[in-house]
């Protein structure tokens, strides 16, 4: 049935488009017939042969008309198969504070209790890190309907609930390893998704999704508090930026503000 209908819708858009060439092929027929007549040209033409005149010029306007639209047709299919601009977005899974007593202050070392390893924290971002402050592991959901890209230039803002802005510090990680839980269930983390390093040189092709994590660290507060909202923002492969705005609730972890992103 729906093949019925696809095909008939197709056939009404091929009359409908058919029609319409015929009228403006007429259309333009009668206008260069006007031309003439206005510059006393339409006498030069024998009245027996104005019939294939005004036949000639109308079959001439169809076929330029249709050519047109042949490829029009074509430049827009091939325009839409290949993306020709960034499309990435992306979608917080999962927001994991790590406390304070997994954190050797005075080397500046995760240590995560659960599993014995270490990452390093000297970090991207535009404040020195110090001691103290608060740790977060952001688990995201990177996707791309546009041209292959790469991920860079990462930046984090947290905003807390009383308008104050704290600018994230993004540590370098040397080994860490363990599950964290999401709203799709627990997510490994390891180097091997770090999204710096992941889309630092390799593309995510078009039409697809990855999951990976970014580390953070913010100086200046003991914790995070309920609706405080994380500015996530990295620029693709074509130097446009991708924003992701989150708001954080304890214990929740679904409340991700619709991606959106900057360019067209």
């Amino acid at each position: 049935m729906c093949d019925l209908e696809a095909l008939r819708d197709s056939i009404a858009r091929s009359l409908l488009t058919g029609l319409v060439t015929f009228i403006i092929s007429c259309v333009l027929t009668g206008l260069a017939w006007l031309v003439l007549y206005s510059l006393g040209k339409d006498t030069s033409i024998q009245p027996k042969k104005r019939k294939y005149f005004l036949l000639g010029s109308t079959v001439l306007f169809l076929i330029i008309i249709s050519a047109y639209l042949t490829i029009h047709r074509q430049l827009e299919a091939i325009s839409k198969a290949t993306p020709r601009s960034g499309n990435m977005q992306a979608d917080v899974l999962g927001v994991v504070p790590i406390p304070p007593s997994h954190v050797q202050a005075s080397t500046n070392i995760f240590v995560l209790t659960t599993n014995p390893v270490v990452a390093t924290i000297s970090g991207i971002g535009t404040n020195k890190l110090e001691e103290g402050g608060i740790n977060l592991i952001v688990i995201l959901r990177v996707s791309n309907s546009g041209q292959p890209s790469t991920a860079w230039n990462w930046r984090v803002d947290l905003k807390a609930p009383n308008g104050n802005l704290f600018p994230a510090v993004i540590p370098s990680v040397a080994a860490i390893a363990g599950n964290f839980p999401t709203i799709i269930g627990e997510v490994h983390i390891g180097l091997e998704n770090n999204l710096l390093s992941m889309f630092n040189e390799t593309s995510l092709p078009t039409g697809t999704a990855k999951v990976g994590w970014i580390p953070l660290h913010i100086n200046g507060l003991n914790s995070i508090e309920d609706n405080s909202e994380l500015l996530i923002v990295f620029d693709d492969a074509f130097r446009n930026p991708v924003v992701l705005r989150y708001r954080y609730v304890k214990g929740r972890q679904d409340n991700a503000i619709t991606t959106f992103q900057t360019y067209l």
